[in-house]
């Protein structure tokens, strides 16, 4: 069980890292923009910060694509959410090496000056402005992000949703079916969303659902389980939509199930 917690943790480590790709590369392009914005020439010190960052980002890359494959095997996964990973992986590499590529680019034009020779044999000199445009990144930056959100997805949800959760926020000596310890007991559920969805359902006289949805909310609140907190606002979001999906509603079910203590009131056959 030891070893599976450990593997557990560095797959909630892993979908961060996933997620803060992106994250990192948008923030680099808006340096850059920054440090080049009105001007044609940038002195070597105020591409150190760019540099620096540049290289963060490269072995983040590295340790993504040396782990990420086999700790999603370890969930063992089914089929269709195999293929599904491949698929969105594919699309978060390609994505990358466009993104990386637009900003090495712009390094580079940043590194050398904004001059461009001239018919007459000089050189006139252009603002950075318009040398981004030639290295626009906007759609790989947003392909990225989008990726990675789906990579998190192919994860089990527990675990992409406490990897949503700022760092340290939940517990980390974690199995299905036991109890989280020693954990800021500070809730994060929306209760107005909870109260939309609870005279929804009393609206539509389905009662017993909105007793139920009270229920699971006292208790998770008690519990003061931010990862449960987090789950449930979403359980509540999807159960107060005028159709709502019941494959999302198990799938959130089912991640209430596994971080919750066994002496939850409150069955599985209430949640549909």
């Amino acid at each position: 069980m030891g070893t599976d917690k450990t593997v557990r943790r560095r797959r909630v480590a892993m979908i961060r890292s996933v997620s803060r790709l992106p994250e990192t590369l948008a923030a680099i392009h808006q340096d850059m923009w920054s440090i080049g914005f009105g001007k044609t020439s940038v002195p070597d010190v105020d591409l150190r910060p760019v540099e620096d960052a540049m290289r963060e980002a490269t072995n983040l890359s590295a340790r993504i694509d040396a782990e990420l494959p086999a700790l999603f095997r370890s969930t063992d996964p089914d089929d269709l959410t195999t293929r599904q990973f491949d698929e969105v992986y594919t699309a978060f590499k390609r994505e990358r090496t466009a993104c990386f590529e637009g900003l090495l680019q712009l390094e580079n034009f940043l590194r050398r000056g904004f001059s461009v020779p001239t018919e007459s044999g000089g050189s006139a000199s252009i603002t950075f402005s318009l040398l981004n445009r030639t290295a626009d990144i906007g759609q790989p930056k947003h392909i990225l992000k989008m990726a990675a959100e789906q990579i998190s997805e192919c994860f089990p949800i527990d675990e992409a949703t406490e990897a949503s959760l700022p760092a340290g926020t939940v517990i980390e000596d974690y199995h299905v079916g036991d109890i989280y310890k020693n954990i800021s007991h500070a809730t994060i559920i929306n209760r107005s969303t909870v109260e939309r969805a609870f005279n929804r359902y009393m609206d539509a006289g389905d009662n017993d659902v909105a007793v139920a949805l009270k229920k699971i909310a006292e208790h998770v609140d008690q519990s003061g389980n931010h990862a449960a907190a987090a789950l449930f606002d979403q359980f509540a979001s999807v159960a107060n939509e005028e159709e709502p999906d019941k494959s999302k509603l198990h799938q959130y079910w089912e991640g209430l199930v596994a971080i919750l203590p066994k002496s939850c009131p409150v069955t599985a056959g209430q949640s549909q």
